[in-house]
């Protein structure tokens, strides 16, 4: 019975990982990680498949002729998602087809990227509707982002439109036989980008009333963590038992140890407790039920005390990952290097989890070696 609970805590453990370790893949870029051109062997397939002459390229959303360097060929299931293309979309996905394209201007490829507008299928052919799910982004000229938004000739092509003058608008994106892109990829992005925009939509819009597809979920739980734990590092832990630097990072981890350890009120409230010193910074703490805010908020005043022990840096990921804050979580991933945070391989979080279960189950000292 004991093996079985700890099997199932183990499990539900990774599943943690695996869930924030997605997350982390599926964000919008950094502002230097935009995809700016998937290629011209890319772009000569896309153009191809939707019968677009080279000699007439338009931005298939506007429906209007364009300069060819204002034009992206952008792949709706993203570069940097590729190495999830298998689990997210089935093994038989085509990353490379141009059915995963289209051919847009930069400043419609770059609010897609960044997860501001996204697309729900209208039921007719090959048609979709553009949705603005960022309420601040409406009265944004086009011409005002993207890579483009200083070229004085992409602001006279695009004109005064703004991204309100797209909202709700049907889109036609027949190829020449008809099918058009992948219904999938576009359902996955918008089922990303409503959730990453859920707080900020314009006064009005309503998800529910609108077709954003059905995307194809892993019902089996276990096989869904197995293939996505198969895609993750889950190196840098000894085979033959624990370093110093992981035993160290196990004795960090026991100061951080169920949700009544956790700090979960916002960052306004941390910094008046700490500025009056009626507050023992723990950055596990912090991370356990508090903020993305929090969480960097806590970082940098950690990080100003001039900290001089290592394995304190090893609590935040662990307690997001043990207390299902998934959104911390993502943001260590993601931030934690860039922040002067030593966050440990994937592989050691997973072995000194199961070294503190053992620990707290009275293994006693001979854990604490590996043995």
């Amino acid at each position: 019975m004991e093996m079985l609970q700890e099997a199932e805590k183990q499990h539900n453990f990774l599943a943690r990982i695996a869930r924030a370790q997605l997350k982390y893949a599926l964000r919008p870029p950094s502002p230097d990680g935009e995809s700016l051109d998937s290629g011209a062997g890319f772009e000569g397939r896309v153009t191809e498949y939707y019968g677009i002459r080279s000699a007439e390229l338009k931005c298939m959303v506007l429906g209007k002729a364009l300069p060819r360097r204002f034009l992206v060929a952008d792949r709706l299931y993203a570069e940097r998602w590729k190495r999830y293309a298998d689990l997210t979309m089935g093994a038989d996905f085509r990353f490379d087809s141009p059915r995963n394209g289209v051919l847009w201007n930069s400043a419609i490829a770059y609010e897609y990227e960044e997860q501001r507008i996204c697309f729900s299928y209208s039921g007719l052919g090959a048609e979709f509707i553009l949705h603005v799910l960022d309420r601040s982004l409406l009265w944004v000229k086009l011409s005002a982002v993207g890579q483009h938004r200083n070229d004085p000739d992409f602001v006279t092509a695009l004109g005064d439109v703004t991204f309100g003058d797209l909202h709700n608008g049907r889109v036609d994106f027949a190829s020449v036989d008809g099918a058009g892109p992948f219904k999938g990829t576009l359902a996955l992005h918008a089922r990303i980008a409503l959730k990453h925009c859920a707080k900020i939509y314009p006064d009005g819009f309503d998800p529910q009333a609108y077709d954003f597809g059905q995307v194809t979920e892993e019902k089996d739980k276990e096989e869904f963590v197995r293939m996505l734990l198969e895609k993750l590092d889950i190196g840098g832990a000894e085979e033959g038992g624990l370093s110093e630097e992981a035993d160290s990072f196990s004795d960090a981890e026991e100061s951080v140890d169920g949700e009544e350890a956790g700090f979960g009120c916002d960052a306004a409230v941390l910094r008046y407790l700490h500025g009056r010193q009626l507050l023992d910074l723990q950055l596990g703490a912090v991370a356990v039920g508090g903020s993305v805010e929090a969480m960097e908020w806590a970082i940098e005043a950690w990080a100003a005390q001039g900290p001089n022990e290592d394995e304190v840096a090893a609590n935040p990921l662990v307690a997001a990952l043990q207390n299902d804050n998934l959104a911390v979580a993502s943001y260590l991933l993601q931030s934690g290097g860039a922040l002067g945070l030593k966050l440990p391989p994937i592989g050691q979080v997973v072995l000194n989890n199961r070294l503190s279960a053992r620990r707290a189950s009275g293994c006693g000292s001979c854990c604490r070696r590996g043995l």
